[in-house]
């Protein structure tokens, strides 16, 4: 939390990190990256979805 926060700040901060959360609810890195330390941001990184296999090729007719 901030430092040396007067009671009218802490009480807004704490408002803006509950309707960030109801906000990024499905997204917790940008959540994360936003209330971070400064000197721990990183930027979220989405993962990729497993690839299907690819179809085998049809066989060239001999």
């Amino acid at each position: 939390m901030l430092p040396a926060a007067s009671s009218e700040t802490a009480t807004a901060f704490r408002k803006l990190r509950k309707h960030a959360a109801a906000a990024w609810d499905e997204d917790e890195g940008t959540y994360k990256a936003v209330f971070a330390p400064h000197r721990a941001v990183q930027a979220p990184k989405k993962r990729r979805s497993k690839a299907t296999p690819a179809e085998a090729p049809a066989a060239a007719p001999a």
